[in-house]
């Protein structure tokens, strides 16, 4: 009888689990001796990496993701590439192209995984997180790289025969590849490889054509093929006004890089006197020479050449990084074979049209062509001459005008993207093949933007400063935040929804929760409903504190809306990513007393109505238990965390926790991810 008289004063939730607050486990009461903050863990979930990635001048201002684990990537005609997995962080890189920033990353974490859907750079890559540090260099250029064209002469350039491939009675090379089975490019020919003058600019203008893996703005500006090849005309108006007429033109063709594409894609091109194509696709693949130039477009970083690992992974075969056979940004310079004289020459004459096919499915022997002995397997043809592919999509070419280039998007199956193999033609004079019929591309003014969305779980123990059971169930809130920025990484909205979600009847008492937010950071604020706000000075800067409800049990499963929005320029991302909000409960909360009982994270300060005789008193250390052993509240980058059952302490339903624990969070990192 007296056990349960003691137990009915002492249970401050009329609940058993709550006995022994105060007390030790043998019913004797006792006064932990309060150690300096330093002494306790601080029951942290989370670490900072610093992040220094380097994409090189392609990669300004593109958005990076990161996973914290693999992403799985599938691949089908119909719905394109498509990536499994959810990012935990993004940002734009700089001016230099590079991704630098610290970033709060679960602790448990031993390896990131980047992904960008920007051309020209990596799509993905992997890195080990060694001494708290991301450094990575993802810059890619030519093998030797050559800036100018070379000087051989004209007529002195090989072009090397290939034979019959397929349907194709006469494919012919101009570059070289290696001698493995990847077509690895290299030059072999005279200086006809040399590095583009694709600039980061230059792609973002590109990039908002190329749509996602399904669609692109390509296929609204779909033209017929007079309008898709490229013609070398007589004449033409330069910017002067002036009638021009054209005696022969350089031609070059600019790889800029793959989206979508799964297959791997070859690319080559093809001639014939303007207005007298071969009427069928017979007639082409007997007659017409078809020169490669490109054998393989898949690029290191995508799929099927990712990481280093060879070999099957995740469903298909994969290549590896090192053995990519192409780069973004490489220029080939296209050889005219005269039909008359057999001279080759770089020397297009006028009157002539060039069109292109795709060699979809390519397949490679471990022969170079070096030796003469290379050979294409054919799975799939198709031409920018529409006519001739024998399939419902009929045309996989589509060409829109660019500054003075065509650019070329690629479709190698049946779905609309035209983003599975990219690439410019230009010349000289840049005149020579300008055609009124394209589509010119506008570049956006306005810039890219972004979308981040992020999750956090706060559970708290409302016997505070006595001891409780330590489920953390008293109060469990859900924080998911959607963050959208500009590519300078400068926030325009934030928006913040808090929902308390612990299980019904896990509390007694109407526990308030509120955050707090300095004033640099408010910008313009739209609240939820009946919002108490206080300001005070913390530090010598001005903080506002927001009680979002007053009883977490009574709005189980509400949603409450807290959003900013903000002008250009006020507020980086990384400004933002400081602010931990500060997130309290206000236990058995009265709103008309003086002073208040209020619970935060470990370490964390208390705000000035705060009952400052409670803090260090009891069993509170920094709102931390004086065993060390348990917080009062802890937070856990996850959503739907399953809450400890009623009158237990974490660690029986979460025995990883106690390894974590007297490790000193060095182990177990992620025990909140191992309910038993």
């Amino acid at each position: 009888m007296l056990l349960l008289a003691v137990g009915g004063v002492l249970t401050a939730c009329n609940k058993s689990k709550d006995l022994y607050e105060g007390f030790d486990r043998n019913g004797t009461q006792e006064q932990k001796e309060l150690l300096p903050e330093s002494e306790y863990l601080d029951f942290t979930t989370t670490n900072v990496v610093s992040f220094n990635v380097n994409y090189g001048a392609l990669g300004k201002r593109i958005l990076v993701e990161v996973y914290g684990e693999e992403p799985q990537l599938d691949y089908s005609p119909e719905t394109g590439q498509t990536i499994t997995g959810t990012p935990i962080y993004k940002m734009f890189t700089n001016d230099e192209g590079r991704f630098v920033a610290d970033v709060a990353l679960p602790s448990y974490l031993t390896k990131v995984w980047l992904h960008t859907a920007s051309f020209g750079v990596p799509q993905f890559a992997s890195a080990d997180i060694v001494g708290g540090q991301v450094n990575l260099n993802l810059a890619t250029s030519p093998a030797g790289a050559r800036t100018t064209a070379g000087t051989r002469a004209d007529g002195t350039h090989k072009i090397w025969d290939l034979g019959k491939v397929g349907s194709i009675q006469n494919l012919r090379a101009i570059v070289g590849w290696e001698g493995n089975a990847y077509g690895k490019i290299i030059d072999g020919n005279g200086g006809l490889l040399t590095a583009g003058s694709l600039s980061a600019e230059d792609l973002a203008a590109i990039k908002p054509y190329l749509g996602n893996d399904k669609t692109s703005e390509f296929n609204k500006y779909l033209v017929g093929t007079d309008a898709v090849n490229t013609t070398i005309y007589p004449t033409f108006t330069n910017s002067k006004g002036e009638t021009v007429t054209t005696t022969s033109a350089q031609v070059y063709v600019t790889y800029v890089g793959e989206m979508g594409a799964w297959y791997q894609d070859g690319l080559g091109y093809y001639y014939y006197k303007t207005g007298e194509a071969p009427a069928s696709r017979d007639a082409a693949t007997k007659n017409l020479k078809h020169y490669m130039i490109l054998p393989n477009s898949s690029l290191a970083g995508d799929p099927p050449y990712l990481g280093d690992h060879v070999g099957s992974q995740n469903g298909y075969y994969n290549y590896g990084q090192e053995n990519a056979p192409a780069w973004a940004n490489e220029r080939i310079q296209l050889l005219f074979e005269d039909p008359e004289t057999g001279e080759v020459t770089t020397n297009f004459p006028p009157g002539y049209t060039i069109g292109f096919f795709l060699v979809s499915k390519a397949k490679w022997q471990d022969n170079s062509c070096q030796d003469e002995t290379w050979k294409v397997g054919l799975t799939q043809l198709w031409y920018s001459n529409e006519e001739w592919n024998n399939d419902s999509r009929k045309r996989h070419f589509a060409a829109l005008g660019y500054k003075d280039k065509i650019l070329y998007g690629v479709e190698d199956g049946q779905n609309t993207s035209y983003n599975d193999l990219v690439f410019t033609v230009e010349a000289d004079p840049a005149g020579a093949i300008k055609n009124e019929e394209r589509h010119d591309i506008v570049p956006d003014e306005g810039g890219e933007t972004a979308t981040e969305t992020t999750y956090k779980t706060y559970a708290y123990e409302d016997i505070w400063p006595t001891g409780g059971d330590y489920d953390l169930n008293d109060v469990i809130i859900e924080h998911k935040r959607t963050v959208t920025f500009d590519s300078y990484n400068y926030v325009q909205e934030v928006e913040d929804v808090f929902t308390a979600v612990q299980p019904e009847g896990s509390a007694d008492y109407d526990d308030g929760f509120a955050i707090q937010i300095p004033e640099t950071l408010l910008g313009n604020i739209t609240l939820p409903a009946n919002t108490v706000e206080e300001t005070e000075t913390v530090d010598g800067k001005t903080v506002h504190t927001y009680i979002l409800f007053y009883s977490a049990k009574n709005v189980r499963g509400r949603e409450f809306v807290f959003k900013r929005t903000f002008g250009s320029k006020a507020v980086s991302k990384v400004a933002l990513e400081a602010d931990d909000y500060n997130p309290f409960v206000l236990s058995q909360y009265n709103p008309n007393a003086a002073t208040r009982t209020e619970i935060h994270l470990p370490k964390h300060k208390a705000t000035s109505k705060a009952d400052t005789s409670m803090i260090g008193a009891e069993d509170d250390a920094y709102f931390i238990n004086k065993d060390g052993k348990h917080p009062f509240s802890v937070m856990m980058p996850i959503r739907n965390f399953v809450a400890v059952t009623e009158q237990q302490p974490v660690e029986s339903d979460y025995p990883s926790y106690t390894n974590w624990v007297e490790s000193g969070m060095t182990t177990n990192q992620d025990w909140y991810n191992h309910h038993k």
